[in-house]
């Protein structure tokens, strides 16, 4: 029953930022929704060797910290949000890869 919802828990944590990046009126405060891949994340982080740990929560601290902001910023200065549909891709990639680093190192 554990890894059935761990799975659960993964399937959701994956749909939510395609879910965002294919809604047709999603915006930056949208994006709140982005702590349940986070969530997922970084607990799968806490299962891997130091030296992928430590990479993962830097390319996590990249894209919860300055990414969003940039992006937010050339959404201010061109009048439209259409980069911002790049922050839910980048959270899917970043699942993506801890997922595989979990795989590979069990």
């Amino acid at each position: 029953f554990a890894l059935l919802s761990m799975e659960l828990t993964r399937g959701v944590a994956g749909a939510v930022p395609i879910s965002l990046f294919l809604a047709p009126h999603g915006w930056s405060y949208d994006h709140l929704l982005l702590l349940v891949p986070l969530a997922v994340i970084v607990g799968e982080l806490a299962m891997l060797d130091v030296g992928r740990r430590r990479a993962g929560l830097i390319i996590v601290a990249v894209l919860a910290g300055p990414l969003p902001w940039a992006l937010y910023g050339i959404a201010v200065q061109r009048g439209g949000e259409e980069w911002s549909a790049l922050l839910p891709l980048a959270f899917f990639g970043v699942l993506v890869l801890v997922e595989r680093w979990r795989r590979a190192s069990t």
